[in-house]
């Protein structure tokens, strides 16, 4: 898959403004729960607090704290 990622540093955010995955795939409980744990992994290493998905699929949460 793919991100669309931007980091507001001051504000520390990081807005993923798309998230598309490759035809096909099938986004399970488990294989959403990576997705997550990777975001996380992403948003701490760009030191940001907060991850806001502003288009994605519905099984990754809109907004969350890191």
């Amino acid at each position: 898959g793919r991100i669309d990622p931007k980091v507001d540093r001051r504000e520390k955010i990081l807005y993923l403004r798309s998230i598309h995955l490759e035809p096909g795939v099938k986004l399970g409980t488990g294989r959403a729960q990576r997705i997550h744990r990777a975001l996380r992994d992403f948003a701490k290493f760009n030191e940001a607090t907060t991850v806001v998905v502003q288009s994605g699929p519905k099984e990754i949460e809109p907004a969350f704290d890191v």
